[in-house]
C-alpha cells in the first residue's frame, strides 16, 4: 500500500452538527496548552445528585434556538453545577482527546477553538483561535494525531485539517482525490474519527459519510480511511494503488459513524436513517476487520419501524444506546413517540430503555457513566429548556434536573 497526499493548502485566515455522543476521557490531564486565563470556579445547587457516580463530572453545552449557547459543568462528586462560559455561538461543540479537553464555537465564517482544562476549584480557558468555518456543524470531530497536533474533520468543505497545539494555531488543510463513484455530486464527507492501539503507535481512522453535495441524498460511497501523519503532511493510505482514485475500506451501512473498537481490533459501526431518509438508506451496525480490510453487516435494522432521532453511544461491544423514534400515522415527529432505545448486537434486538414524554423532542445527548454503569439522558422540549438525568441497568431514572436552554454536546471527564 502507498499513501497519496495531494491537494493540500495552507489555511491563512478563517474563512463548520455535532451528533452529541458522549465520549469519555482516558485520564484527567492538567496540561495548560494555549491557556490564557484563569476563572475562579462558584458551584450552585441544581445539579446532579451524586448517586454513587465514580467519574468527575459532565461538561454540558446548551444552544439557545441555535443563536447562542452556555457551557456548564456537573459536579458529580457534589451534585452541584457551575457555568462556565455563556454568549456562545449557537452551534457549540465538546471534544475530548487524551485527556485534553477542547471547546469550539462553530459558524460559517468565524469559528475558533479553545482549550479547556479543569482544575479543583478554577478552569484555564485557552486563547480564542480561529479555525476553518467550512459550513455549520464543522468540526464533526477532533482527535490528536500526535501529541502537539489535533486532526479535524470538515464535512462542509471535503477537508480534514491540523491543528497546533503547541503554536495554539490552525496549520494546514488537506484535500484528497478520493474514490466516489460515477454520481457527479459526490462529494468527500469526513466525519467521525477512531483510533486503534496504544498512543504511542495509534493508526487514525477517518469515516466517510457517503452524502452527496445537497447534503442530503446518498451516493453509495461511504468508506473507512487509515490516516498517516509525518508531522508536516496528512495521507489517506490508498488500499489499491492501481486504481486512479484513493481506496478506503466499503461499508455497507449509511450515514456511518465509528463507534466501538473491539477487543480483536476490528470497528464496530453505526449507520443512521431518519425517517425522512429513503428505503435506500441502510441503518444498522457494521464490523470493520481492518487487517483484511473487509466488512461484516452484524445487525441490519433497516426494516424496523424504530429510527434515529439524535445520539447513539456504545457501552461494550454489544451494546448500544440511540435515542430513536417510532413514527406515528402522520409520517413526521409531530406524532411519533420519542424513546432511547437499547440495542443488543448479540441476539439482534432493538427494545425501548426509556420513553420520553409526549410533549418532549428527545434528542441531543447520551453519556454512559462507565463506573456506576449509569446511562445519562438528555432532552430538550419544544419551549427551549432541557433536562438531565440518569438510569441505571434496571430501568430506573433519578429526578430530573432542569437545564438551561436545550442539551446540545458534551463529554464525561474522568478523576
Amino acid at each position: 500500500m502507498r499513501t497519496r497526499d495531494l491537494g493540500t493548502f495552507s489555511v491563512l485566515i478563517t474563512v463548520f452538527l455535532n451528533y452529541g455522543c458522549g465520549a469519555e476521557n482516558e485520564s484527567f490531564s492538567e496540561r495548560k496548552r494555549c491557556a490564557k486565563t484563569t476563572t475562579e470556579l462558584t458551584f450552585s445547587d441544581g445539579g446532579m445528585s451524586p448517586e454513587g457516580v465514580g467519574t468527575r463530572g459532565l461538561i454540558l453545552s446548551t444552544t439557545e434556538n441555535y443563536q447562542s449557547s452556555r457551557l456548564f459543568f456537573f459536579d458529580f462528586a457534589t451534585g452541584k453545577k457551575t457555568q462556565l462560559l455563556s454568549g456562545e455561538s449557537g452551534d457549540p461543540a465538546v471534544f475530548t482527546s487524551r485527556g485534553e479537553t477542547f471547546f469550539i464555537n462553530r459558524s460559517a465564517n468565524n469559528s475558533n477553538l479553545r482549550t479547556l482544562s479543569l482544575g479543583t476549584n478554577s478552569f484555564d480557558l485557552g486563547v480564542q483561535t480561529a479555525i476553518p468555518g467550512a459550513g455549520t456543524g464543522d468540526p464533526q470531530s477532533v482527535i490528536h494525531i500526535d501529541d502537539r497536533h489535533l486532526l479535524m474533520s470538515f464535512w462542509a468543505s471535503s477537508t480534514l485539517g491540523v491543528f497546533d497545539l503547541e503554536d495554539c494555531a490552525m496549520v494546514k488543510t488537506f484535500e484528497f482525490p478520493v474514490d466516489l463513484g460515477d454520481n457527479p455530486s459526490s462529494v468527500f464527507r469526513p466525519s467521525s474519527f477512531v483510533q486503534t492501539g496504544s498512543e504511542e503507535s495509534a493508526q487514525t481512522y477517518v469515516v466517510h459519510q457517503g452524502i452527496n453535495s445537497d447534503g442530503y441524498s446518498l451516493n453509495g460511497s461511504q468508506q473507512l480511511f487509515a490516516v498517516t501523519w509525518d508531522g508536516t503532511e496528512l495521507g489517506l493510505i490508498d488500499n489499491d494503488p492501481v486504481k486512479e482514485r484513493i481506496q478506503g475500506i466499503p461499508l455497507k451501512v449509511s450515514n456511518p459513524t465509528a463507534a466501538f473498537v473491539n477487543s480483536d481490533n476490528s470497528l464496530n459501526v453505526v449507520g443512521s436513517c431518519t425517517i425522512f431518509n429513503t428505503a435506500e438508506c441502510i441503518h444498522g451496525i457494521e464490523t470493520v476487520d481492518l487487517t483484511n480490510k473487509v466488512t461484516a453487516l452484524n445487525f441490519n435494522f433497516s426494516e424496523l419501524k424504530e429510527k434515529n432521532n439524535g445520539s447513539v453511544v456504545a457501552i461494550s461491544e454489544q451494546t448500544y444506546f440511540m435515542q430513536m423514534v417510532v413514527p406515528g400515522t402522520a409520517g413526521d415527529l409531530s406524532d411519533s413517540k420519542k424513546i432511547v432505545a437499547q440495542i443488543n448486537l448479540q441476539d439482534k434486538s432493538i427494545t425501548e430503555f426509556y420513553a420520553y414524554p409526549n410533549e418532549s423532542n428527545g434528542c441531543c445527548g447520551l453519556f454512559y457513566e462507565s463506573v456506576s454503569k449509569k446511562l445519562i439522558v438528555t432532552e430538550y422540549t419544544p419551549t427551549g429548556g432541557g433536562t438531565l438525568f440518569y438510569m441505571d441497568e434496571n430501568k430506573q431514572a433519578s429526578e430530573k434536573i432542569s437545564i438551561e436552554n436545550s442539551p446540545y454536546s458534551g463529554i464525561i471527564l474522568s478523576n
